[in-house]
């Protein structure tokens, strides 16, 4: 069933999709004279999708007359996952604009009990679980006869995508992000849930921690439930060998940019500046002898840490090597250096003693170099003016003479006398010892 123009705005605000007063503002902008196509809902639809009004999705669904399957409980559907190991998920936002997924269950799940006691065991059992490197599973949510599975919404960019951008991570940080994928899948498996399918698009690079302090780490999106109790088609890896096996060919695909292939080239020779103990451990991920590779993912994951604590161990050891060699002092300077040290004062001459009594009695005075420097400086300005002004209009100098000499005298007295004050205070302070 199909709508029209006046009929796709109605559903708009029916539903709750756009706020009413953006409905009023859209409708009256559309309505403008001399739009070419007004009448037509699909170059509507067309024009909201174009200007973000709307997304693809939404439009599609009010088009068909199913505005409704934008309402699921309390949440509005804002767009779905078209492609890559989310598909089907729909982007959903409660009254407060808070973000899930939503993944919804075949009707032919929800409505055997069998089947449907299980999925509801599972997801308890998920919504359990704990781990910084997986997307948590919130719970089940039903709305008029129909059921969603309801995740943790994450931001990010996957790490898919980074390889098509021909963005490649620094090894050191490649391996440490395989590192917490190790151990993330490996807490996966020992509660005995879905691993998702381990794979780059199913893996997000994201921001963590607080703001101004927050720091880059990776999370699986798909994992904790399998896709098969949902009534939908599964891809997850079968044992823990083939998990092995997928991470090794993710882990060689980010760092080198290419997929590994049936006869893959050694890390080294692609990315040479790859450390040779995470090279050697990648290659052995993706070898063609099963016996070559980590016993299960727990392993693997210890063998990275491993890995990576000798490589920071080896850094820091460079590290402190530099330092060491940047406060040595040559045996030469060291001579020099201990023979200054040796040598007695030079006694001060004529000069140098007038300058240090005259500094002396200005301590003594309480008077700064700098407040003597700008009165001198002060006091040349002054007669300065007063000449000039005398060859001007040819005044009589001595009045102004004296009343400058007046000044610097006074300046002098004020200054002898807080000076006096002082010690006589200190003199009279009683001891309290």
């Amino acid at each position: 069933m199909s709508t029209s123009v006046a009929g796709f705005f109605d559903s708009i605000a029916k539903y709750q999709i756009l706020g009413l007063s953006d409905v009023e503002r859209l409708r009256n902008s559309w309505g403008k004279p001399g739009r070419e196509g007004a009448d037509d809902p699909t170059k509507l639809a067309r024009w909201l999708v174009v200007n973000q009004n709307l997304s693809a999705h939404q439009a599609k669904k009010i088009l068909e007359g199913k505005a409704g399957d934008l309402v699921f409980s309390k949440f509005r559907i804002k767009d779905a996952v078209e492609s890559g190991p989310l598909s089907g998920w729909l982007i959903a936002e409660d009254n407060l604009q808070r973000p899930v997924y939503l993944e919804p269950i075949a009707s032919s799940i929800s409505s055997d009990g069998v089947k449907f006691q299980s999925l509801k065991d599972k997801v308890n059992a998920a919504a359990a679980f704990q781990n910084p490197q997986v997307t948590r599973v919130i719970g089940l949510l039903e709305h008029m006869g129909k059921h969603c599975l309801v995740r943790e919404f994450l931001q990010g960019e996957s790490l898919q995508s980074l390889v098509k951008r021909q963005a490649r991570p620094k090894p050191l940080q490649v391996a440490k992000l395989f590192s917490l994928l190790f151990q993330g899948c490996a807490q996966i498996r020992e509660s005995g849930l879905y691993l998702g399918q381990t794979s780059l698009e199913s893996f997000v690079l994201t921001q963590t921690g607080k703001p101004g302090a927050s720091h880059k780490t990776v999370r699986i999106m798909d994992a904790l439930i399998d896709p098969k109790l949902l009534g939908l088609k599964s891809s997850g890896g079968a044992n823990e060998q083939e998990t092995i096996l997928r991470l090794g060919n993710a882990f060689y695909e980010l760092l080198t940019l290419q997929k590994p292939g049936s006869n893959p080239a050694p890390v080294a020779s692609l990315v040479p500046e790859t450390p040779d103990m995470i090279a050697e451990f990648v290659d052995s991920l993706i070898s063609p002898d099963e016996g070559s590779r980590p016993t299960s993912l727990a392993s693997a994951g210890k063998q990275l840490r491993v890995v990576l604590a000798a490589e920071e161990h080896s850094l820091q050891s460079e590290a402190d090597d530099v330092v060491v060699a940047a406060i040595v002092i040559p045996s030469r300077a060291a001579s020099f250096a201990n023979d200054s040290n040796d040598d007695s004062e030079e006694p001060l001459s004529g000069a140098d003693k007038v300058l240090a009594s005259v500094q002396s009695w200005l301590a003594k005075m309480g008077i700064a170099t700098r407040d003597l420097i700008l009165f001198t400086a002060g006091a040349l300005t002054f007669l300065f003016v007063i000449i000039l002004v005398l060859v001007i209009f040819s005044f009589d100098l001595i009045p102004l003479l004296c009343l400058g000499l007046g000044g610097a005298m006074g300046y002098g007295i004020e200054r002898f006398l807080k000076h006096a004050e002082s010690e006589n205070s200190t003199e009279s302070a009683p001891n309290m010892n």
